[in-house]
């Protein structure tokens, strides 16, 4: 039997008062649903070592280094951990404030007391002072489709 004949049929159960076929249905539905908005998200995952000295190794400069997948896992084991996150209230999914867009363009700039506090901070209580610190941060971004209004015509 092809799925969509299932559901139908569950369908048709469920709206003539068998309640025993929405136990059926609800996992295939949300199933399918899930499948389908796996193909509208677009996510990617940021690690960020935060260190007080320079990481042996690397340099730093305007160019990417590739790093090895062992580096990356014996960071991961040597820093990484339970990371706690803060959202300041009301503030999740805000945009940066200018002054914070203004610290990040600027390694020399940092937020002051008098200005907004972040948006987000992250910390890892079983940190030790002077140790580096490795946070993975995940970030969701929805993928815009083109509705039939939208898209170009050829």
């Amino acid at each position: 039997m092809h799925p969509d004949e299932n559901l139908t049929q569950l369908l048709g159960k469920w709206t003539e008062g068998d309640k025993a076929a929405l136990d059926e249905l609800m996992p295939l539905v949300y199933k399918q649903l899930r499948s389908l908005a796996k193909r509208y998200q677009v996510s990617e995952v940021i690690s960020v070592v935060v260190s007080p000295t320079p990481l042996e190794g690397l340099e730093i400069g305007a160019t990417a280094q590739k790093l090895s997948v062992q580096q990356v896992a014996t960071w991961e084991r040597s820093w990484g951990g339970t990371v706690g996150r803060l959202e300041m209230k009301n503030g999740a999914g805000k945009t940066w404030t200018r002054q914070e867009k203004e610290a990040g363009a600027n390694a020399t700039r940092s937020l002051t007391q008098d200005e907004p506090a972040p948006q987000t901070l992250y910390y890892k209580p079983e940190a030790k002072s002077g140790q580096p610190v490795m946070v993975n941060v995940s970030l969701r971004y929805g993928r815009t489709i083109p509705t039939a209004r939208t898209r170009r015509r050829s």
